[in-house]
């Protein structure tokens, strides 16, 4: 297998994931979002025959008893590097290092994400050094190289929204060829959390690939976020 999707995920802890959403949810009605979503996006991907998959773990507060999934030894990593820019580009290493001749890194918070849109960036990684989904709030939802980019990923500014422009300013300036994907959103708020509601609400729920375990999560608290 050439290619490589990798998960970052953290433990699903109160305090610890999605705390954006803390107010009006509960720290841990936030957490369970979170793990809610986590699954959702696994499921998602777990029976692609196109690629291999990869956690790449936060290091922080790691219980994988409380891990959602199954872990196995040679399905994950622990993130290594002080923000989010080094711990991808380390990721990114250490699967080319295995072999793999195209790596991709999605987050946790895109429950409604489909695998065509994964076999979309690998197949742009044949004809470009880098593909990349932007985010509505300015950020980025993937994120995928053929090879080690390094500059991409330096003097970001990371959790803002300028880090999708200065990543493609950091491209342009190293002659890095990007191809980007449809904008979405990730769900890191209340806001989001509504709109997704209603995105799901007009999708067929009995789906393979339907987010069950958000949708769950959703009618479970409507109350809250409605």
């Amino acid at each position: 297998m050439n290619n490589a999707l990798i998960l970052f995920a953290k433990t699903p802890i109160p305090n610890f994931s999605k705390t954006r959403l803390i107010h009006p949810f509960t720290a841990e009605q936030s957490a369970e979002f979170y793990s809610a979503s986590l699954m959702d996006v696994y499921d998602t991907m777990q029976d692609s025959s196109e690629f291999d998959l990869w956690f790449g773990i936060a290091p922080e507060n790691f219980d994988k008893k409380l891990f959602p999934l199954k872990l196995e030894s040679e399905n994950y990593f622990f993130q290594e590097g002080e923000d989010l820019g080094k711990r991808m580009l380390n990721a990114f290493q250490i699967l080319f290092d295995k072999g793999y001749k195209k790596v991709v890194i999605i987050g946790s918070d895109f429950p409604h994400i489909s695998d065509k849109t994964i076999e979309i960036a690998f197949n742009n990684l044949t004809n470009c050094d880098c593909v990349i989904g932007p985010a509505i709030d300015g950020g980025y939802y993937l994120i995928g190289l053929n090879k080690i980019k390094e500059s991409i990923f330096k003097n970001i500014d990371w959790s803002t929204e300028k880090v999708y422009q200065q990543t493609l300013e950091k491209a342009r300036q190293n002659n890095i060829k990007i191809k980007n994907l449809e904008k979405q959103y990730d769900v890191d708020s209340v806001t989001e959390i509504r709109k997704l509601y209603v995105d799901l609400q007009e999708m067929d729920s009995s789906l393979k690939k339907f987010p069950k375990n958000v949708w769950q999560f959703l009618q479970k608290y409507k109350n809250i976020f409605l």
